[in-house]
């Protein structure tokens, strides 16, 4: 992900990490003097070199490492004469870094020009690198919309590929998105093949970059399925596939969030994503979809919420002195029956949840006598 001081027309951060080296896909500030864009890695790494390419003769930048907190911890040193030359290279020390900062003075009188910045470096996290197992598969759309890229001012179809593409871009002309046709209470759906059966852990979400209140809801309370079929076999219906969760809300506008799975799923070889039933005008748009198998399949956590209660999915009721015991009979159905519970700590009382095929959001509704568990997989380390 990445920000910027400035960015003029829509020459945006994005454009110097797209994979894109040359005009007119470049950055390009909207003013001169003290100008930045910042690099957001996701996860840690031990960085070797930085190269900064496309760049204006003129410019001189200076190159920085944040951690996690965003404090900065080292400059990187220029290896190569800035002046009249527009690609440079950046030699960093080796330390553990998340963030990378590209930077000019305030004396600078040009405008931040950068056509890509490329990061060399080792992962560096507590636990072993996580592949992306949606990265550059074959994904398939209920229908995609045709419109122009500004950038090269041609006509192009957000084919569902474009959500699957490993870049992050959340400008919606820039063509790293997808967006389909469909209005009102339309199907408004995305499955993408991961060509094996996999758990899944957790799910990424990049939305897309607008200034519009209903087209930033369009992805409210996105959901995210599972299924064994594929489309041409078996369409995605609301309430027909397996859920792995639904997202709680609205979705920050240019931003990557992240959904964990219920942990009480089988493996699948296809996953869903799909505009929650009647939000807004239809329309579903977003910029990247990315899926991680779990760390470890027999760690899990229960997550409670306190004062919550899922109605109309109960299948057993029992007595229990504790949530404990509704965890233990809830884990020895496991993927054949139970998903979620409730536990009512004044009377007692455990009641079973299936919902394998979803559940409708409205029934989970705020009980000051109950608390509702869910099971997703144990995490270490960054999503």
């Amino acid at each position: 992900m990445v920000k910027e001081s400035s960015f003029m027309d829509s020459r945006t951060g994005y454009l110097a990490v797209d994979g894109m080296f040359d005009s007119p896909f470049c950055y390009i500030s909207l003013l001169p003097y003290y100008q930045w864009i910042q690099i957001d890695l996701l996860w840690s790494y031990r960085l070797n070199f930085v190269q900064v390419i496309g760049k204006l003769e003129p410019n001189v930048f200076n190159v920085g490492l944040k951690n996690v907190r965003m404090v900065t911890i080292a400059s990187c040193n220029n290896l190569t004469s800035q002046l009249n030359s527009v690609n440079v290279t950046f030699q960093c020390p080796n330390d553990s870094s998340r963030y990378v900062t590209v930077d000019q003075s305030n004396l600078s009188t040009d405008k931040m020009n950068i056509c890509e910045v490329v990061v060399v470096g080792l992962y560096d996290e507590p636990t072993l690198e996580r592949k992306n197992l949606l990265l550059q598969k074959n994904a398939t759309m209920s229908s995609t919309k045709y419109d122009n890229n500004n950038l090269i001012n041609q006509k192009f179809v957000f084919v569902a590929g474009l959500a699957v593409d490993g870049v992050r871009d959340t400008y919606l002309s820039h063509g790293h998105c997808v967006h389909s046709t469909e209005g009102g209470y339309g199907a408004n759906w995305i499955q993408v093949d991961m060509g094996s059966e996999y758990l899944i852990d957790y799910i990424a979400f990049v939305s897309r970059n607008t200034d519009v209140d209903y087209v930033a809801q369009r992805v409210r309370n996105f959901i995210i399925g599972l299924t064994a079929y594929n489309v041409s076999e078996v369409a995605p219906v609301r309430g027909q596939y397996s859920l792995c969760n639904t997202y709680p809300g609205d979705v920050p506008v240019s931003a990557r969030v992240t959904l964990q799975c219920n942990a009480n799923l089988p493996a699948y070889r296809y996953i869903i994503a799909q505009q929650a039933y009647g939000i807004t005008d239809g329309y579903f748009s977003f910029c990247e979809l990315e899926a991680y198998e779990p760390q470890n399949t027999k760690q899990k956590n229960w997550n409670s919420r306190i004062n919550f209660k899922l109605s109309g999915y109960e299948f057993m009721e029992f007595s229990a002195p504790r949530p404990s015991c509704c965890i233990s009979q809830c884990m020895q159905l496991g993927e054949s029956e139970c998903d979620s519970f409730n536990f009512n700590q004044q009377f007692n009382i455990c009641q079973l949840n299936k919902h394998r095929n979803s559940f409708v959001i409205g029934n989970l509704m705020f009980n000051k006598s109950w608390t509702f568990w869910n099971a997703t997989y144990q995490h270490i380390g960054n999503r």
